[in-house]
């Protein structure tokens, strides 16, 4: 790890865009944390409501730090690539602005970070546990085992877990792997967390430390539309994924396969360089007909939400 004098144990960091009237649920599960020890690091990706005013008077009565900085508008990803650089905790902890922990989330996160053995910290990224909807169903699926050591890339391409899932990362980790920032406006997070797996390793756990409330309009509701508007992200995470020297599913080569065709299409990418981006040459042929009817299929999509509504 890196000798960086860090000045609190975690940094809780909130990327933010227009969502000034749910802040005060993420500051309020923060004031119950039985943990004390950490910042509240707000970035505010280029927000035209109150979200300023908003922070600045939950400062004025927090127990913790909070900082917040504004950035022009450039997209998630380049939100939380300025929340890396400005982390003053030695932890990475991202909680969404519709997203709020339970009271004691930081506490049992430390707590299974400090239950690792001293020498496999040095190759652990950090902690993962559940999200859970209010009603207290989880979000996707659990992990194998109540505690689990794998990695962020096994975990969802081989394992196939899923559904959004929240811990931290060490800060030092997440400095060696930031966002591409020159590829378009919606990077996926797996780009990353791909990386850091093929690297580090990841403890899961099976506890629930978050609640999750998605929002009508948000980037999980407009997710077929931001990927086609950026198919070059896609492009990128599905070429290193089926490049990848791991041994993958065949449902998920082939599916990968599908896809990175389906969006080197929306991105006008060369059929040469299609062809090499691919290490399955004999996969090609017959995912090639379905990779363009889903193009077909996600014109159709656009076109149809582009009409006004009556």
């Amino acid at each position: 790890m890196e000798n960086t004098p860090y000045t609190h144990t975690f940094t809780v960091f909130t990327p933010t865009y227009n969502r000034a009237g749910l802040l005060p649920r993420v500051y309020s599960s923060l004031s119950r944390q039985t943990f004390k020890d950490f910042e509240w690091l707000v970035v505010d990706d280029g927000s035209t409501d109150h979200t300023k005013e908003v922070i600045e008077s939950l400062a004025k009565g927090a127990d913790f730090a909070i900082r917040y900085i504004w950035k022009a508008n450039g997209g998630k990803h380049t939100a939380m690539n300025e929340g890396v650089r400005q982390a003053n905790g030695r932890f990475f902890a991202m909680l969404d602005s519709d997203d709020w922990y339970v009271d004691d989330a930081l506490e049992r996160m430390l707590e299974v970070w400090n239950s690792i053995q001293g020498a496999e910290q040095l190759t652990c990224s950090g902690v993962c546990g559940l999200c859970a909807y209010e009603s207290g169903e989880v979000v996707g699926s659990e992990f194998p085992s109540d505690v689990w050591d794998s990695n962020d890339f096994e975990a969802k391409n081989v394992h196939r877990i899923e559904g959004d899932k929240k811990g931290f990362k060490r800060t030092d980790v997440m400095r060696q792997f930031p966002f591409p920032e020159d590829i378009g406006r919606f990077v996926s997070q797996s780009t990353v967390w791909n990386r850091i797996g093929n690297a580090y390793s990841t403890r899961f756990i099976n506890r629930v430390f978050a609640i999750v409330e998605y929002q009508t309009g948000g980037l999980s509701d407009s997710k077929r539309a931001n990927l086609i508007r950026s198919p070059g992200t896609r492009v990128l995470l599905l070429s290193e994924l089926l490049n990848c020297k791991k041994q993958l599913p065949l449902s998920v080569r082939l599916k990968s396969t599908i896809n990175l065709i389906r969006f080197s299409l929306h991105a006008r990418i060369p059929i040469r360089g299609l062809y090499h981006s691919i290490p399955d040459k004999i996969a090609i042929l017959p995912c090639l007909p379905v990779a363009v009817m889903l193009v077909l299929r996600d014109w159709f999509c656009m076109r149809q939400n582009a009409k006004p509504k009556t």
